[in-house]
């Protein structure tokens, strides 16, 4: 008998730019997985992102996408079919740290600079 589906959160990293180097940046990218487990989850969010991602092309298009981390995969914290779930939660040690890189608190930009 099969065990029953969980829900997942997984949390991936890519890091996207050209060869010559111009305008590299990162990518963090969520997704939802329903899986029987822990390990399956991580197998079926490492599939995805490796079909997501892309090396540099040969013409005026140099640009690439790689899998720079696979953060974590955890199951949610709430039943996500309720009308507001809390997903997932992660911590950290500073929030002027954190606010360098988010833009959404002040951060930089790497599209625009």
């Amino acid at each position: 008998m099969n065990a029953a589906k969980q829900t997942y959160v997984g949390i991936v990293v890519f890091e996207l730019g050209k060869t010559a180097g111009d305008g590299k940046y990162y990518r963090e990218d969520f997704y939802v997985v329903h899986a029987e487990s822990v390990a399956a989850a991580r197998k079926t969010v490492e599939k995805r992102v490796h079909e997501l991602e892309y090396a540099a092309g040969t013409g005026d298009d140099r640009s690439y996408v790689r899998l720079a981390h696979l953060v974590d995969v955890a199951p949610t914290l709430q039943d996500p079919t309720e009308d507001v779930v809390d997903l997932y939660s992660r911590h950290f040690a500073s929030l002027e740290t954190y606010s360098e890189f988010e833009m959404m608190l002040g951060g930089r930009d790497p599209l625009t600079t």
